[in-house]
């Protein structure tokens, strides 16, 4: 029989073990993601009649592996870049997660005898850990027939931003099952699909349509373009010398803001928002399209098309003007992606209290330094080719 003693001290070894073993496991760096599903549990989102165009058919599922990179996320940490892999089967991880979320919708998948296959090629499955955690995972979808030929086909790129701990696992498990989920949602959504899955023509696309009249006695800003300095580098020598040698196709930036009409926040006033009767993303589209043109890098025949999502843009006046723009962008070459990044910019001035030119110096600046970093983008380099 061990004696009090020694079974205290075995005890006391035992927890001191365990402790520097879990101790030296928070501290090593996150580099390898065992894959989960730790999205929604709720039935995902849908349109009736699309499932109803789903059920109708007999479909043969396969998902593809079409990502540039096996890497599945980025941090730093101490100034140094980190890298996050996974040893787990991502098109497995898409087919089983695509199967157990449209399943209870009553759609079945077949192994033979199809009337299309429903085919996904994962573009993009991609976690950029900053302040957030900013998910992405781009599908290209398409319906093949028996014979081989593409019925229809669209690229879904889902999306997901988060906080959490650093360097966490789970939350790169939930990060990229949220953004897989929207790309689901989006398929199961998009009338298109529903008239490729029934033989019929493509729908024309539903006009956007903004708030007729902006917030009753709201304050206003008209956007202007003002007070840059044209003196800093556009760009990196590396970045820009890619961008000319093989030029873009620029598309219209889209605005994913969930108040596409707010522009800022006066924070000495109350926390008062201010709206703007400008078109956003239109008028940004024109800063970047006549930045690009200007450096040589836009061609309507070039087979490179970078898009760009507005995330961010806004300016808060407190004791000073502080903006922030930020934009994720896309790069397609033909119907792949290429590369997918954010690019961010901040600016700080003073001025004078709700003054217009103070306002719109501070956006344009932050949004200048977007477009420089953009520029100056190492891995958007490497995608030019």
């Amino acid at each position: 029989m061990n004696s009090p003693r020694l079974s205290s001290a075995l005890c006391v070894v035992f927890l001191s073990l365990a402790a520097t073993a879990c101790h030296h496991h928070k501290d090593e760096p996150l580099s390898t993601v065992h894959l989960e599903w730790r999205g929604p549990d709720e039935r995902v989102e849908y349109k009736d009649s699309v499932v109803k165009a789903l059920v109708s058919k007999h479909l043969h599922l396969a998902f593809t592996d079409a990502r540039t990179a096996t890497s599945i996320g980025k941090y730093e940490d101490d100034n140094k870049k980190f890298v996050v892999t996974t040893t787990d089967d991502v098109v497995r991880f898409c087919t089983v997660s695509f199967a157990d979320r449209v399943k209870p919708l009553g759609v079945k998948f077949v192994e033979s005898g199809e009337d299309f296959t429903l085919r996904g090629d994962v573009q993009n499955f991609f976690v950029n850990e900053e302040n957030t955690y900013l998910s992405a995972v781009d599908v290209r979808f398409s319906l093949v027939t028996p014979d081989g030929k593409e019925a229809w086909s669209s690229v879904v790129n889902g999306k997901e931003s988060r906080w959490g701990s650093s360097h966490n696992a789970d939350n790169y498990n939930e990060g990229l099952s949220t953004a897989f989920n929207d790309a689901i949602k989006q398929l199961l959504s998009d009338p298109a699909f529903e008239a490729g899955l029934l033989g019929k023509a493509p729908p024309a696309p539903e006009a956007v349509v903004l708030p007729a009249q902006l917030p009753k006695g709201a304050p206003t800003l008209h956007l202007e373009w003002r007070s840059i300095d044209a003196t800093k580098a556009a760009g990196s020598e590396a970045t820009l010398a890619a961008l000319r040698a093989m030029t873009l196709q620029l598309k219209p930036l889209t605005d994913g803001r969930t108040e596409p009409l707010a522009i800022g926040k006066y924070d000495n006033d109350k926390g008062a928002i201010l709206y703007t009767p400008d078109n956003v993303a239109g008028f940004y589209s024109k800063v970047l399209t006549e930045r690009l043109k200007t450096q040589g890098a836009l061609s309507t025949s070039s087979n490179f098309t970078l898009a760009g999502e507005i995330l961010e843009l806004t300016v808060v006046e407190g004791s000073e003007f502080n903006a922030t723009a930020r934009v994720r962008f896309t790069l397609t070459k033909g119907n792949t992606t290429v590369w997918n990044g954010l690019a961010e910019g901040k600016s700080k001035n003073w001025g004078r209290t709700h003054k217009a030119e103070n306002l719109n110096d501070a956006l344009s600046n932050a949004f200048d330094e977007l477009m420089r970093n953009l520029m100056s983008n190492a891995e958007l380099a490497a995608a030019l080719k």
